[in-house]
């Protein structure tokens, strides 16, 4: 069990072991620093040495997506027919390779 460091007025440290709101606010920076470390990896890109894998998510550079979406409204695809647009499959085929944790 991890532990707490008091002071107390005289400047004395000892340690207890630790709260519930400690073990609580550990807790939910921990879960903070992880979904940082995630979004950092899917937009920086690391090299995951388990898979030998790229975790950056690649998507086309936003001029060429606008030009995709541009294309895909010009020849009409709207609905269910939009999904067979090139942006459409462009982003879903990005999506679908780097899912989220």
């Amino acid at each position: 069990m991890a532990k707490d460091l008091i002071t107390d007025a005289s400047g004395n440290t000892t340690e207890q072991d630790e709260s519930v709101e400690s073990a609580n606010a550990r807790a939910e920076r921990q879960t903070a620093n992880e979904a940082k470390r995630y979004a950092t990896y899917r937009t920086a890109g690391y090299l995951d040495e388990d898979t030998n894998q790229n975790t950056k998510t690649v998507y086309g550079r936003l001029g060429e997506q606008l030009d995709m979406l541009f294309k895909d409204i010009e020849a009409g695809k709207f609905g269910d027919t939009a999904k067979t647009g090139s942006w459409y499959t462009h982003i879903k085929s990005v999506k679908d390779n780097n899912p989220k944790g």
